[in-house]
């Protein structure tokens, strides 16, 4: 007992009772808000860390260099005060990746740095996705190595569209059958429905439109983007077996019906109904920028480009099971996964690249202007850069769901 009163004694009668994270008698319990955090935005990177517990700082440096180089800059003009936990750094280039450190002026020892540099490369991308089985939906930096925010909790997420003009997320959440907007600052409105089981939803936000397929009620519906307090759902003048996907361009939307094996183009301008059938087990669906649409058949061993003049024309896939599919055909690529692989095909369906043994893929999204694809899985996302280059990881989810992604 004599050398734990020697203990107490000893530290209450030190000076040293405002102690720094370097000094020997730390608490060693700290936690991530101590460390610099770096979330990357368009045309700027916040900067955050929470040091105001440790008494004997004085004041913080903010270091920044591009990534690779050696001289450091400091942001601030002036030596920021211990309460300081938050700098947006705006003067970035999109783009460009940068190192950030954090320096603490401390009592008596002066200027020392504190903990790793960290990552942080600012873009135009606005980023979507679903954490299924937490009910969260987050906005990921453009990076991938971070998140802005997350919006939540819903009971179950069927699906995620994205507005291309001003990167708001559209989704539904199955157990209140309410139709729900989040803007890019976090603001959430939501618009309840009768609307059962819904498998799909898609924005087409050129056009101000949006598209709700309802497996329960096997009906396809339309909508404006811009309502205020009640949301007015359209159906589309068609029957149904089994609408199982949808694909919007310019006005129009392709809806896939599996039971009846045909895809309809609808137009929400005229009616207008191109139909294509005969196809053996349609699936998943994209549309490309001239409006064709890509869709998956017979069970993941073909895909078909459908053409609104219908006309149409088959691809054999090198590999059986696709599940999902995303593109960019004015840069001549397509991109499907199965359950535990993923695929870059050219247009002809020549196979261009290959992974094997991932964790289970869920979704992936294609950023047409970096040509960049975004690779929801299991627990964690991928950005895979345009020479194949996987550009960051973000772990730590729950069960990933859909993930949309565009840029402004």
């Amino acid at each position: 007992m004599k050398y734990l009163f020697l203990f107490l004694f000893l530290i209450s009668c030190s000076d040293r009772q405002r102690i720094n994270p370097f000094d020997s008698k730390a608490l060693n319990d700290h936690d991530h808000s101590t460390r610099l955090a770096c979330v990357a935005g368009d045309g700027y990177v916040d900067l955050e860390w929470n040091l105001t517990r440790y008494r004997d700082i004085e004041g913080y440096n903010l270091l920044r260099r591009p990534e690779s180089m050696d001289q450091w800059q400091v942001l601030n003009d002036s030596i920021l005060s211990q309460q300081t936990t938050y700098f947006r750094d705006e003067h970035v280039e999109n783009g460009q990746t940068y190192e950030y450190s954090l320096s603490l002026f401390i009592e008596n020892e002066g200027e020392k740095n504190h903990g790793k540099a960290q990552l942080a490369t600012p873009g135009p991308e606005i980023i979507w996705l679903a954490d299924k089985g937490s009910g969260f939906i987050w906005k990921i930096s453009p990076d991938g190595r971070s998140a802005h925010f997350a919006r939540g909790q819903f009971l179950e997420i069927n699906d995620l569209g994205i507005n291309v003009l001003d990167g708001s997320c559209w989704f539904v959440d199955g157990a209140s059958s309410s139709v729900s907007r989040i803007d890019i600052d976090g603001g959430v409105e939501s618009f309840p429905t009768d609307l059962g089981t819904v498998v799909d939803i898609e924005i087409d936000g050129e056009e101000g439109l949006g598209w709700i397929l309802d497996m329960t009620q096997r009906k396809v519906f339309s909508f404006d983007l811009s309502i205020r307090d009640s949301l007015e759902l359209i159906a589309v003048d068609a029957n149904f077996d089994q609408p199982s996907g949808l694909a919007s361009f310019g006005g129009s939307c392709w809806i896939v019906d599996g039971l009846q094996k045909r895809i309809l183009l609808y137009s929400h301008s005229n009616k207008k109904k191109i139909e294509f059938s005969g196809i053996d087990r349609p699936s998943a669906i994209f549309t490309d920028s001239s409006g064709d649409g890509w869709v998956i058949i017979e069970g993941g061993k073909k895909i078909i480009r459908l053409k609104s003049d219908g006309t149409k024309k088959h691809f054999n896939l090198p590999f059986f099971g696709a599940l999902g599919i995303s593109g960019n055909v004015a840069d001549d690529f397509i991109w499907l996964f199965s359950k535990n692989k993923l695929f870059r095909l050219s247009t002809k369906g020549d196979l261009l690249r290959e992974w094997v043994d991932l964790p289970q893929v869920k979704s992936i999204a294609v950023e047409k202007r970096t040509k960049a694809v975004w690779v929801a899985m299991g627990q964690k996302l991928w950005k895979i850069g345009d020479s194949y280059q996987i550009m960051s990881t973000l772990s730590g989810f729950s069960n990933l769901g859909k993930i949309v992604v565009s840029s402004r």
